[in-house]
Formats: structure tokens, sequence, C-alpha cells
């Protein structure tokens, strides 16, 4: 059977994991934060103070489809009246205990399954993920197995660009030495993931949508993907 493409690759959150509420977890990293920033008031209050900062700097990312590492993201946008240095230097826990009150990331139960099948096939394999932490998703990977399967796995926060933007699809493929038009690319988000990998000349686009996507969108307003899963199984017969 001839293949329809010679690499596939990931978007993370939403697709290969998806994030369920942790109510002690929120509640421990909201007291870490509320310790190491220091913030004297309720930790409610910091929340929903670094909660609207948190969208400003997200609105800024989406508009100009960048990323910046996590040192600018608290020194500018979630800290800008805590000194400068000190928060800079506690930038990557902040970032960390901050994701942790948004609630616990787990794998898809069928992720490893799936991506040790189509490596086996003889896919390449890779991810490419908005995200504004540049530990996170490898350490993720670690966590759930995946490590050693991805050839390229290209962050925001790491090459400062973001999807649906084209550039960084464009490292990535290029980091593979794959043609866009012999790639899949799978994701959750039509507005992200479908519309970034038709904009990069990607061969397909795949989009998962099942009730462990957290953030649902109107499929009809944007490009519409050449396969619709409910779970990463589905793959195996695409592919």
């Amino acid at each position: 059977m001839t293949k329809l493409v010679d690499a596939v690759l990931f978007d993370m959150g939403g697709t290969l994991r998806y994030r369920i509420k942790d109510p002690e977890m929120r509640r421990e990293a909201l007291a870490e934060l509320k310790r190491v920033l220091p913030y004297e008031g309720d930790p409610e209050e910091l929340h929903a103070l670094l909660k609207k900062r948190s969208g400003a700097y997200k609105k800024w990312a989406m508009d100009t489809l960048r990323e910046v590492p996590e040192e600018e993201i608290w020194t500018k946008w979630m800290c800008p009246d805590v000194d400068t240095d000190r928060i800079s230097g506690e930038a990557l826990q902040l970032e960390h205990l901050w994701r942790a009150t948004q609630g616990k990331r787990v794998a898809r139960g069928d992720a490893r399954e799936v991506v040790d099948a189509l490596s086996k096939r003889g896919y390449q394999l890779g991810i490419i993920s908005n995200t504004s932490s540049r530990e996170a998703v490898p350490q993720a990977l670690v966590e759930y197995g995946l490590d050693t399967y991805f050839a390229v796995v290209i962050l925001s926060s790491s090459s400062g660009h973001r999807k649906p933007g084209t550039k960084i699809f464009e490292i990535a493929t290029n980091e593979m030495g794959v043609s866009p038009a012999r790639c899949a690319y799978v994701g959750d988000r039509p507005s992200r993931d479908i519309l970034g990998a038709k904009k990069a000349g990607f061969a397909m686009s795949v989009l998962i949508c099942d009730d462990l996507v957290e953030v649902k969108e109107p499929i009809d307003e944007y490009p519409t993907p050449d396969y619709t899963i409910q779970s990463l199984t589905e793959l195996l017969d695409i592919l």
C-alpha cells in the first residue's frame, strides 16, 4: 500500500493529552505562587489578577502569532510591578505553578499505542505545539513514555512562533527534512491546527473532536479538515 504521507506531526494539548480539573493541585499551586511572589492578599484575588494579565498576554500572542520566553512573560506581563531580576530568576517555576492552577494534564489512553504503531509503520513523527512553557512538553513526553518517538518537538515558547502562522510548521518540516506536501498534522483546534496546516501546505489535516477536547470551536468558520476523528486509534485506519 502506497503511503499518503511520510511524516505525521501532532499538536500536544487536547490531542496527545487532555486536562482535568484538580482542586487540590490548584489550591497547592496558588499557595505556592502566593509564597514565591510574594503576595499578601487572598489567593483567589491573586488568581483573578494573574488570569487577567495572562489573558492580555494571550491576546497579544494570538494577534501577533508570537510567543516569548517565560522570563519575559512573567516580568513584562504577569508581574510588571515586581522586581524584574528576581521574577526573571523564578519565571520557570512561576509558569509551572500557573499551569498547575489550570488542572492536571494526562495522556490520552491510546496515545502511546498509536504513536508506537505509526513509528513501526515507518512514519517520521513530530510535535508542533503552542505553549508558554519550554519545559512542560518535553517533561510530559518522558512521563508518558513518548520521548523517544519524535524526531522534532517544536514549541512556540522556544521558536517564538505560534500556530496558525506557517513559520512554526516550516521550522518543523525543515528540521525533519521532509516536504510539507508529504506531511499530515493532527490537532484539536480548527483555528490553529487545521488552518495552520492548510496554510503551510500540509498534505493532510486531521481534527480530533471528542468529549476530552476542552475548547470546542465552530468547524464551519475554518478550513475543513481532511478527516475528523473521535480517537487517535482511528489514525491507524487512515494511515
